[in-house]
C-alpha cells in the first residue's frame, strides 16, 4: 500500500477508535496514540481496538500517564498510547515511525507549519476587510509555546490582529496581537 494509503488507513483507525470509545463512554480526558505502519492492519485492527479501548476504560480517572505500549510488530512497529490530561474528551492521532526530535528539527518543522497556515488562511481572507483571529490547533506536540511564538514572530508581516494557539489541553495562549492589551491579557 502507498505511504498515503498506510497514512489513512491509521487515521481511519484513530478516527473509528474514537468513535467507539465515545460510545462506550470510556473516553474521558485529552489522549495521544503513536500509530506506525504494521503489517496486515486488517488482522490487527480489532485486538488493537480492545486493547486501546481498554487502556482507556483503565485510565478514565487518571490525570495523566507514561507512554504505555499497546502492540509491537514484525517489522518493528509498535503502537503505543498515552493519557495527555484529565480535561475534554478527545484521542489525538501521530502516525509514524515517530522517533524523538532535536531542537533544530522542531523549530524548522514548526516554523514551517506556521509559515504554511499563515499563507493559507491570509489567502483565503484576502477579501475581509475586518481585523481577523487566527487559532490554530496545536496536533504537532513537539514544540514548547515559546517556539510557537519565535515561529510565528518569525513568518514575517501578516494581515493577522491576532494569532493564538489552541494545545492538546484546549487552552488557548495569544502567540501575537496588534493589540498590546490582548497580549498583554494572555500572559
Amino acid at each position: 500500500m502507498p505511504d498515503r494509503g498506510v497514512n489513512a488507513a491509521l487515521l481511519q483507525f484513530a478516527a473509528q477508535l474514537r468513535s467507539e470509545a465515545k460510545r462506550r463512554k470510556v473516553l474521558s480526558g485529552r489522549y495521544l496514540i503513536s500509530l506506525e505502519p504494521i503489517p496486515r492492519m486488517a488482522e490487527h485492527r480489532d485486538e488493537l481496538m480492545t486493547r486501546a479501548l481498554e487502556f482507556l476504560a483503565d485510565t478514565a480517572g487518571l490525570s495523566s500517564t507514561n507512554d504505555t505500549q499497546l502492540a509491537s510488530f514484525d517489522n518493528g512497529a509498535v503502537i503505543h498510547m498515552k493519557k495527555l490530561s484529565p480535561r475534554g474528551r478527545d484521542i489525538f492521532e501521530m502516525t509514524g515511525p515517530a522517533d524523538a526530535k532535536w531542537g533544530g528539527q522542531v523549530l524548522h518543522e514548526i516554523a514551517g507549519l506556521v509559515q504554511s497556515a499563515i499563507r493559507t488562511k491570509a489567502a483565503k481572507l484576502s477579501k475581509v476587510r475586518v481585523p481577523a483571529v487566527l487559532l490554530l490547533v496545536d496536533r504537532y506536540i513537539y514544540a514548547s509555546v515559546e517556539e510557537w511564538e519565535a515561529s510565528v514572530n518569525a513568518a514575517g508581516p501578516h494581515s493577522f490582529h491576532t494569532i493564538a494557539r489552541i494545545d492538546a489541553d484546549g487552552q488557548c495562549q495569544v502567540l501575537y496581537s496588534q493589540d498590546e492589551h490582548w497580549a498583554r491579557a494572555a500572559a
